[in-house]
C-alpha cells in the first residue's frame, strides 16, 4: 500500500492535523460537539460571537448498558435515536459534528527520527508505525505530527496517532444515520487539552495533569511547556462510585446512579 493511502485522513484523530483544525473550537461557524459514551450521549452546540465560542444548547441522554462496548458501538440504534431526540430537544441547527474516540482505542506513540520534509516524512512514518502497531495498516486510520525538532534540527520527534477503522467507522456511522455530517474525530486525550488550552494559561514550565473520569474508565493527559508528555487510562469511572455507593448504603444500583448524581 502506498503511503499516501496509508496516510489518508478521511477521519481526522486528534492533534494530527493543522492547528486550526486540531483545536476545533477556533473554529468560525457553528457545529454540534457529541461525546458518545459507554452510558450516555451527551451533546453542546457551539457557536462563535465576538467574545469567543458560546455553548447555545446542552443535554445528555442515557444508553443502556452493552450498547457502546470495548470502544465500538455495538447497537447503532439506540445510539442514533438519542442523537435525533437531542437534537430534536434542545433544537439545534447545526449539522456539522466533532466528536472523540475514547483514548483506550486508540495507540499513541512518539518516536524520534531523522529530519525529514514532505512525502519522505510519510513514508518514514508509515514504516516506522509497521513495527509500533500490533496491526495490520489496512486496518487502522493512521497520522501523525512533527512536534519538535532536536539535535539542531538534525531529529524530529513525531506524535503517531492510530485508531482502528471498525472503531471510527461505528461513530461517523451512527452519526450520519441521525442525518449529520462528523467533520472532525478527535481523541478525547487530546479534546480535553484543546479545552484547557482555550481557557487557561498555566505558568511557564508549570505540569497540568487534565483528569476526564467517564462511566468505566478515566483519561489523563499529563502537560508540560504546552505538550503533551503523557496520555493514559486507569480503568476507573464513575461506574465503581456507583458500585461503591450501592454496596455503603444497601441501595439500588438505581437508587446510587441518582444519588451519585445528587437527584
Amino acid at each position: 500500500m502506498a503511503p499516501s493511502d496509508a496516510l489518508t485522513r478521511h477521519s481526522i484523530v486528534g492533534r494530527v492535523l493543522s492547528a486550526t483544525l486540531s483545536n476545533p473550537f477556533r473554529r468560525r461557524r457553528g457545529y454540534l460537539v457529541l461525546d458518545i459514551g459507554s452510558s450516555s450521549v451527551k451533546l453542546a452546540e457551539v457557536h462563535h460571537g465576538p467574545g469567543g465560542p458560546r455553548i447555545t444548547a446542552l443535554g445528555i441522554a442515557p444508553l443502556q448498558p452493552g450498547v457502546v462496548q470495548s470502544n465500538v458501538i455495538q447497537d447503532e440504534g439506540p445510539v442514533v435515536d438519542a442523537i435525533r431526540s437531542l437534537v430534536t430537544t434542545h433544537g439545534t441547527q447545526a449539522r456539522e459534528v466533532i466528536t472523540a474516540v475514547p483514548g483506550p482505542a486508540v495507540i499513541v506513540k512518539k518516536v524520534i527520527m531523522p529530519a525529514q520534509s514532505g512525502a519522505a516524512v510519510d513514508a518514514a512514518v508509515l514504516a516506522e508505525a509497521a513495527h509500533l502497531i500490533p496491526d495490520s495498516l489496512d486496518n487502522v486510520t493512521l497520522d501523525y505530527q512533527v512536534i519538535d525538532w532536536m539535535e539542531a534540527g538534525n531529529k524530529m520527534e513525531v506524535l503517531v496517532v492510530a485508531v482502528k477503522k471498525e472503531i471510527i467507522n461505528s461513530y461517523t456511522e451512527a452519526i450520519r444515520a441521525a442525518e449529520l455530517e462528523p467533520i472532525l474525530v478527535d481523541v478525547d486525550y487530546f479534546a480535553l487539552e484543546n479545552m484547557f488550552e482555550l481557557n487557561y494559561d498555566p505558568a511557564d514550565g508549570q505540569p497540568v495533569a487534565l483528569v476526564n473520569v467517564g462511566a468505566r474508565y478515566s483519561s489523563i493527559n499529563i502537560l508540560k511547556g504546552g505538550r503533551s508528555t503523557f496520555t493514559g487510562d486507569v480503568p476507573i469511572g464513575g461506574a465503581e462510585y456507583t458500585d461503591a455507593i450501592s454496596r455503603q448504603l444497601g441501595v439500588s444500583p438505581e437508587e446510587a446512579e441518582a444519588l451519585k448524581l445528587g437527584k
